[in-house]
């Protein structure tokens, strides 16, 4: 399963669930500028992780990579 959508009742509102597995690898977002911007999930949200904490993420998250593994580091 990569992406799944489904309905459900929820207090007599019918909401949609989204649930998406973990990437195996980082993906880079271009932002219109040509930037490269890493987006995490936190909670219920997308933010950009700031450069300066990137890198000790990839090393928690793909700690079998280099860094230098992945595109757009």
């Amino acid at each position: 399963m990569r992406t799944r959508a489904r309905v459900i009742s929820h207090r007599n509102v019918e909401i949609c669930r989204l649930d998406a597995a973990k990437s195996s690898q980082p993906i880079w977002a271009k932002t219109s500028k040509g930037d490269a911007v890493f987006f995490v999930r936190m909670n219920n949200s997308s933010r950009a992780m700031p450069d300066g904490d990137v890198r000790a993420y990839f090393a928690d998250r793909w700690p079998e990579h280099e860094l230098s593994d992945f595109p757009g580091t």
